[in-house]
């Protein structure tokens, strides 16, 4: 069983789950043809699922010896022991190779958005830029939306539409907002693993400017969502928690605690995108029925 656990920490459990949010949410803006095809869902997001889980646990390999300076991270599967390298890298291909198998059973589109969000984190983030330049989340930030453009891809049958391609430029200018909070409170554990994040290159302060101004970029974008998209009510949600993520990036500005209040941040933009993600799937069912 410690071993089954070991398998399931590699594929980094929380942030799948997010990701794998992020998809139904994308289906379900095609929530008709859930309805209609739900053979089609269920298969597309048990692929998406997997490609998720391969690909996220390629990035605990990859980065393993980061991982194993960090105290944030030294307890993971890999810089604990628990699972050797070789095991891990055969779990991730495989998953991985399972999950992009999968998507060929549902269309070339889903399969191409997966492999998008692949080149972009595990190969272009974690492989490529994580140690080299503080740009490096900017870069893996695309990954993040892919899962919305998978999801919406592997319903509907086709490349793209606006409506989920705002939330994947939502969830690119969220990212920032959430991994450099993250960076501000666990600076001292960058630089002893020696990551170029913002906040170790640049400082806190500029990095609680660019914070800052990425929130509201994310305020803006989201709210455009809501108006364009959903009802007063659900409009009404997005923005309230949108002055939340605000108000605690002012905070953060502002603040002489600022390890509590960025990490105070990075906890509240979790729930932020999840409260975004839940509304859309509620909005699309009732907008349904």
């Amino acid at each position: 069983m410690s071993k089954i656990g070991a398998y399931i920490n590699l594929t980094k459990p929380a942030v799948t789950a997010l990701l794998f949010l992020g998809g139904i949410t994308g289906a379900f803006m095609s929530f008709q043809k859930v309805i209609s095809e739900p053979a089609k869902f269920i298969v597309g997001m048990v692929a998406l699922y997997l490609s998720i889980s391969g690909a996220n646990a390629l990035s605990n390999y990859i980065d393993r010896d980061i991982d194993a300076k960090m105290k944030r991270t030294c307890n993971r599967a890999l810089p604990s022991g628990k699972l050797t390298p070789k095991e891990a890298i055969l779990f991730a291909i495989i998953v991985l190779i399972i999950g992009l198998i999968i998507t060929l059973f549902v269309n070339l589109y889903e399969f191409f958005w997966i492999v998008v969000g692949i080149i972009f984190d595990p190969i272009l983030y974690n492989f490529m830029s994580k140690r080299r330049t503080y740009y490096n989340i900017l870069i893996g930030s695309i990954a993040g939306g892919t899962p919305v453009m998978a999801g919406w891809s592997a319903v509907s049958g086709a490349l793209f539409s606006l409506e989920p391609f705002l939330i994947l430029i939502a969830i690119i200018v969220w990212t920032p907002v959430h991994i450099w909070s993250i960076a501000i409170k666990y600076k001292d554990d960058y630089e002893r693993a020696n990551i170029p994040m913002l906040p170790v290159v640049k400082g806190i302060k500029a990095s609680s400017y660019a914070i800052g101004a990425f929130a509201i970029a994310l305020f803006l974008v989201t709210t455009l969502y809501g108006l364009y998209y959903m009802n007063a009510l659900f409009v009404s949600i997005i923005v309230v928690f949108g002055v939340v993520i605000l108000v605690l990036s002012l905070k953060l500005f502002l603040s002489n605690k600022i390890q509590e209040d960025s990490f105070r941040l990075f906890i509240f933009s979790n729930i932020y995108l999840g409260i975004v993600f839940i509304s859309i799937i509620f909005y699309s069912i009732l907008e349904y029925l």
